[in-house]
């Protein structure tokens, strides 16, 4: 039986492959050149999660107390906080955002290239179909 999978939804290598090689270049070049790190100073500055006192020591009670902040970034960060090593919170940080930097590459490039193209309709048409024929004189 044939895979159902069409060759515009299929991923296709040859777009793929250089954008990866471009993105992982491009990282190298930001790394190796540049000294471009990931910061994590921001983790113990921000407004926008639970303080790393909270978030280190008292999880749950900090998730179940949010009144304005979203539960899941601070979950996440949590975790990650607790389960890094010491010393390389900057690098599971900087490898978990690359993968998903990956991921949604990948996406962009499996995703179709163009639309479905279906009939134009007129204003009039569109505001006969809404009101129905009963209010279009």
């Amino acid at each position: 039986m044939r895979s159902s999978t069409t060759a515009s939804t299929r991923l296709d290598r040859a777009t793929v492959y250089p954008v990866l090689a471009a993105y992982l270049g491009a990282r190298l070049l930001y790394a190796q050149l540049f000294g471009v790190r990931f910061e994590t100073g921001a983790l113990w500055a921000a407004w926008q999660h639970l303080d790393v006192v909270v978030l280190q020591s008292q999880l749950l009670e900090g998730l179940s107390a949010l009144h304005a902040q979203p539960p899941l970034f601070n979950l996440f960060l949590g975790v990650l906080i607790a389960l890094a090593p010491a010393g390389a919170l900057a690098t599971v940080f900087d490898a978990i955002y690359g993968m998903l930097t990956l991921g949604a590459l990948v996406g962009v490039c499996a995703s179709p290239t163009s639309l479905p193209q279906y009939p134009p309709v007129s204003a009039h048409d569109n505001c006969r179909q809404k009101a129905g024929p009963r209010h279009v004189a």
